[in-house]
């Protein structure tokens, strides 16, 4: 009959598994009994019941054409490639993470002279790896984009949705003021050029007297140039700016069209990387299992950004999950707080 050529087919082409043609077969019995009940009804007079007959396998091959179809879909989209490279890196230690410096009364507190020390490491790891990210991205703290900037030593674009936990920016700062003291101002961001100031000279602790055995902040100019911000275009930095959310920073990430021509590559068969310098809080968030130990200062994760495909096998972002297959390559065994 027209199914079992159907069958002989799939089952030379490699189409189908057996839990597929165990369902046609059924699907076949099926209409082969459902011809015996009723079909005697279409019969002549002289007893010919064709026509029901190629009517059950008529829709048994429709069935089994369907699942051969599906089938190869099936292989096809799994043969795509299914996520992006990325690094995703914690930021360098600032002046906040030192002991008793996290109460500082400034705000957005840049790298010390170990982070940059730290992060300059970092960047001879990245050159012994023998690849740069194609393209980089970091959150509106000072602290993420030094470090950024001076691990991959290429422009990289402040991003919105990564900053720390407890992200707030001018002018709030002077809302972080609680019972006597500032809790987490290094988490507030001040305006890019109030940044840039810092960047180009440094901040010294000792202009505060209650804390002058804070370390400075030291200069980093390499920075500034580094910097771009062509994909906050329209919002007031960086008060406008959002608090941490991983899955919100992937779609906003998206409507890059630099990203979608990553994307593209990839889809090529092209090796492409993404960094993202972020927050040690915010990173645990992500991680499938909570560490004891926190992300050291400058550590680099590689990991893996699943791409969401439509039904047509079309890709149309990146999925709304957190980063998989986290493997840290530097710095792993910190016990930065």
């Amino acid at each position: 009959s027209g199914f079992q050529k159907c069958v002989d087919l799939a089952c030379r082409q490699r189409w189908l598994s057996v839990a597929m043609l165990s369902r046609a077969a059924l699907l076949w019995l099926l209409l082969s009994q459902i011809w015996e009940a009723i079909g005697k009804s279409h019969c002549s007079s002289d007893g010919s019941c064709s026509d029901a007959e190629e009517g059950a396998d008529t829709k048994a091959q429709e069935f089994l054409l369907l699942q051969v179809e599906q089938s190869k879909l099936t292989k096809e989209r799994r043969a795509q490639p299914q996520y992006v490279r990325a690094y995703i890196q914690r930021h360098s230690e600032a002046v906040g993470n030192v002991n008793d410096c996290d109460d500082l009364p400034w705000p957005d507190t840049g790298l010390t002279q170990r982070g940059v020390d730290l992060a300059f490491e970092a960047h001879g790891f990245v050159l012994s790896r023998g690849e740069r990210p194609t393209i980089s991205f970091a959150s509106a703290l000072q602290r993420a984009q030094q470090t950024a900037a001076i691990t991959f030593n290429q422009t990289f674009y402040v991003a919105d949705y990564i900053p720390e936990v407890g992200f707030t920016a001018e002018p709030q700062c002077e809302n972080q003021w609680v019972g006597g003291k500032y809790t987490y101002l290094e988490n507030c961001a001040n305006r890019p050029e109030v940044q840039e100031e810092n960047m180009l000279f440094g901040r010294g602790s000792q202009s505060d007297a209650s804390r002058y055995w804070c370390p400075d902040a030291v200069p980093t100019p390499e920075a500034v140039p580094l910097r771009n911000f062509s994909l906050l275009a329209g919002l007031d930095l960086y008060s406008d700016l959002h608090k941490s959310n991983w899955t919100s920073f992937t779609e906003w990430m998206w409507q890059a069209p630099e990203v979608k021509d990553i994307v593209a590559d990839v889809l090529q068969g092209e090796d492409r990387l993404i960094s993202v310098t972020t927050h040690s809080e915010f990173m645990e968030q992500l991680m499938p299992e909570k560490d004891p130990l926190k992300p050291d200062y400058g550590s680099i994760y590689e990991v893996q950004l699943p791409l969401e495909y439509d039904e047509n096998g079309e890709v149309i972002g990146f999925q709304m999950v957190p980063p998989r297959n986290w493997n840290c390559i530097w710095k792993c065994q910190g016990t930065a707080e």
